[in-house]
């Protein structure tokens, strides 16, 4: 849930002149499409630098905006 502060910056960031279309992109690969072999070695430099934490056995799987992978 965010704060009213956060909506407040949300809403005054202001949107593009341009009629370009949104589209997702993998930033840890040149192509930007998401391969499970960048995934996998993402999540390894993760783990390794502290930041991906093993879940306990029997945790669900992520949910958006729980912070956890």
């Amino acid at each position: 849930m965010l704060d009213a502060e956060d909506t407040k910056k949300i809403l005054a960031i202001p949107l593009s002149r341009y009629d370009i279309h949104n589209k997702l992109v993998w930033h840890h690969t040149k192509c930007g499409i998401y391969l499970t072999s960048s995934g996998y070695n993402n999540a390894k430099d993760l783990k390794k630098i502290g930041e991906l934490r093993s879940k306990p056995v029997g945790e669900s799987s992520k949910r958006i905006g729980d912070g956890n992978l």
